[in-house]
């Protein structure tokens, strides 16, 4: 069987090699899962990954929280170290 590639920043990239990213309203990064993993190829499927019934998916996007599918390098650069820190800077 072929490994599902997507397009990301014009790049085709094997689905394997990617992350979804759940964003808070405030933009911090709060949650990431392998979108290879647990049948979340789709945005779809990685809301269902993330909340198991509609209506918190509908409440959590309707609150601001989104999805982003990205490469493990980008998440690596950029997402990781913002997942390290305790304390969120949008907040006083």
């Amino acid at each position: 069987m072929p490994e599902l590639r997507v397009r990301i920043d014009g790049a085709d990239v094997a689905l394997g090699e990617c992350e979804w990213v759940l964003w808070a309203p405030c933009g911090c990064p709060i949650g990431c899962a392998l979108a290879s993993e647990g049948n979340r190829a789709t945005e779809e499927l990685a809301w269902k990954g993330f909340y198991p019934n509609q209506r918190d998916i509908d409440d959590h996007k309707k609150s601001g929280f989104r999805l982003e599918l990205m490469t493990r390098q980008h998440w690596s650069a950029e997402v990781y170290p913002l997942m390290l820190q305790h304390d969120c800077p949008h907040t006083t």
